[in-house]
């Protein structure tokens, strides 16, 4: 059996659009081929965990949330935000044990993007443009040719500007020999977000091109 995968903590990480992640709502995403599950509760508060119940290891992700509790699908078991298991339905009137808590890891917000072992930070309002996948290792990707000023790099991102607004782009590896990019924007003009997707679409077209 292989070695189990392990995630790096210690850098921080874009993983997905803020706006993909709605108060309700649960997302899958893959570092390096770790599986995630990022889930945000009423009350707009994100939650990344480990995508494994820890009952039988069903994907979190799969799961629903409900109740400001995310669901495992497998066998309902509930968790609060706090990672720890509130209910059983199989056992309705035993209290979870403190020790039943699904894998959390530090997650924050930065230019629109959910970032692993990211530090909480007011960046104003931030649209999601698009996360496209690519099929290039991580230092194989090129950025998208979108800014009209020279990327200036801050932590995983890179920021530069289209027409006086600012625009963020963060990449992350998700398994062997692929990757993601993910950009967002300041711009509020929707018929702007769209043509940025499209030169998205356009600049992943050219990279698989390039790997046929």
């Amino acid at each position: 059996m292989g070695a189990a995968l392990a995630l790096d903590t210690t850098q921080a990480t874009a993983l997905a659009l803020s706006a993909h992640i709605p108060p309700g709502d649960v997302h899958p995403a893959i570092l390096n081929g770790f599986e995630l599950a990022v889930w945000r509760d009423s009350a707009g508060q994100l939650n990344l965990w480990e995508d494994r119940c820890p009952h039988r290891g069903m994907r979190l992700s799969f799961g629903f949330v409900r109740q400001d509790r995310l669901t495992c699908l497998y066998h309902g078991w509930e968790f609060g935000s706090d990672s720890g298991c509130k209910r059983i339905p199989a056992h309705p009137d035993l209290e979870p044990p403190k020790t039943l808590c699904a894998k959390p890891f530090a997650v924050a917000e930065r230019f629109g993007m959910v970032v692993l072992n990211g530090a909480p930070h007011d960046d104003g309002t931030w649209y999601g443009v698009r996360t496209i996948f690519v099929p290039r290792p991580l230092q194989d990707v090129a950025i998208p040719d979108i800014s009209e000023t020279p990327w200036r790099t801050d932590g995983p991102f890179m920021l530069g500007t289209i027409d006086t607004h600012q625009v963020a782009v963060a990449l992350h590896a998700t398994s062997d020999g692929h990757s993601a990019i993910h950009v967002t924007t300041t711009h509020p003009d929707m018929d702007k977000r769209l043509s940025l997707a499209r030169a998205l679409v356009d600049h992943r077209q050219a990279m698989t091109q390039e790997t046929t």
